[in-house]
């Protein structure tokens, strides 16, 4: 009977105190696991998770323990081609040397592990890694073995350098692809210049080794490419835009339905051509025309054409207005041609009497005639020559006539 009762008071005292259910004498449980056990267990957490559970766990800080774990983390769960010296003054420094190795050593090799996975030729299939995340390791893993104490005393400037260098280096990210996801967890989609700038790629089983170390990263494999619905959502966008495009085209061309302005859209010369006059004192047919800005007129074209800058306003003729009295001032070439001074309105061509005069025609008498003939001057058509070769003509006549009433 008081056995009993003494078993009641302790499992109540149990029951009331929690905290005493992890007191190392209720703790018997894992004494009776053997090593192996726990050295399987504990060798898939990193040296800063162990060192963790080092301060916490007095029965798991046993010095043969650690050394068992860095052994078979060494010779087991990394290639040995990647944690070979891990040991050695040059990577675990001069103060962790001993017969047992330590958590120190099982972060050196870690860090050995990386420089040398990411030292390794870029393979063409594999993994995706950030190469912003590789530089930012391996700056981090140089730092880190810059940090061990130096043999020979630095001068000041020196001193300043490598403090300057260790404070610009900071720890790599947890997910080593954390700026090559998209907002659907998959590989963003990028131009083959910026994706060989922003990615590298890895081996299976040198993105094993990462994996382990960052458990956090996404895998992202180069079989499945980029992500799908990224790019669906890209050609729905490329494909409003396009309709977009075609509607704001339609929309400016809809004037041109008006077959009067399609005519003034395509017009090639300054003038309507059913207006021009083939023979007469004037190069235009009797009428009422509306003189319009030239420039006005190669805004609204390009605009119609090709959406480029603003709509054009209404035209206005502010431009052909003087400034002292607000009058019309009719341009000096449209002038020029409505008087029969050139040929056509938006060209150079200049009208034969303008032109230099050929050398007279020796065939044709053309001494002692009249300028006014008008026998003569069919005479000269009918000799088959050109209204220039006539005017040319003309004009040597009246030269002549001015000399001999001179003499």
């Amino acid at each position: 009977m008081s056995a009993t009762a003494a078993t009641t008071t302790n499992n109540d005292a149990t029951m009331m105190n929690p905290a005493a259910r992890f007191q190392p004498t209720n703790c018997w449980i894992l004494h009776m696991l053997p090593t192996e056990l726990h050295v399987n267990i504990l060798t898939y957490l990193r040296a800063y998770d162990l060192v963790s559970i080092q301060l916490t766990c007095h029965m798991l800080a046993s010095p043969q323990l650690t050394h068992a774990i860095v052994v078979h983390t060494a010779e087991h769960v990394y290639p040995p081609e990647l944690t070979r010296g891990f040991d050695t003054p040059s990577v675990a420094g001069t103060n962790h040397v001993g017969p047992l190795y330590t958590y120190e050593h099982l972060k050196s090799m870690e860090m050995l592990v990386v420089a040398r996975v990411l030292s390794r030729p870029e393979p063409a299939t594999g993994y995706y890694v950030s190469k912003s995340w590789c530089k930012a390791a391996l700056q981090w893993l140089q730092v880190q073995q810059q940090e061990q104490p130096v043999k020979k005393k630095l001068s000041k400037k020196q001193q300043r350098i490598r403090n300057r260098r260790l404070s610009d280096a900071s720890p790599p990210w947890p997910n080593v692809n954390a700026d090559l996801l998209c907002e659907h967890d998959k590989l963003k989609q990028c131009g083959s210049r910026a994706s060989r700038a922003k990615r590298r790629i890895l081996d299976k089983q040198a993105w094993k080794v990462i994996k382990k170390l960052y458990p956090d990263s996404n895998t992202l494999d180069t079989f499945e490419g980029e992500c799908i619905q990224c790019r669906m959502e890209e050609e729905t966008r490329k494909k409003s835009q396009a309709d977009e495009l075609e509607r704001q085209r339609q929309e400016r061309k809809r004037p041109l339905s008006c077959p009067v302005v399609r005519g003034f859209y395509t017009r090639s010369r300054g003038v309507p051509q059913s207006s021009v006059e083939p023979s007469g004192k004037s190069p235009l047919k009797p009428g009422v025309y509306h003189v319009l800005p030239r420039a006005w007129c190669y805004k609204w074209r390009r605009y119609l054409k090709t959406g480029e800058g603003e709509e054009p306003s209404a035209p206005c003729a502010s431009a052909l207005l003087c400034d002292a009295h607000r009058l019309p001032l009719i341009p000096p070439h449209l002038e020029s041609y409505l008087y029969g001074g050139t040929l056509q309105l938006l060209g150079t061509s200049l009208v034969a009497e303008e032109q230099p005069a050929p050398a007279p025609v020796a065939s044709i008498p053309v001494v002692g005639l009249a300028p006014n003939d008008e026998e003569m001057l069919q005479v000269l058509r009918a000799a088959g020559l050109s209204p220039g070769e006539v005017a040319s003509q003309r004009m040597a006549m009246l030269n002549m006539e001015r000399h001999r009433a001179a003499a």
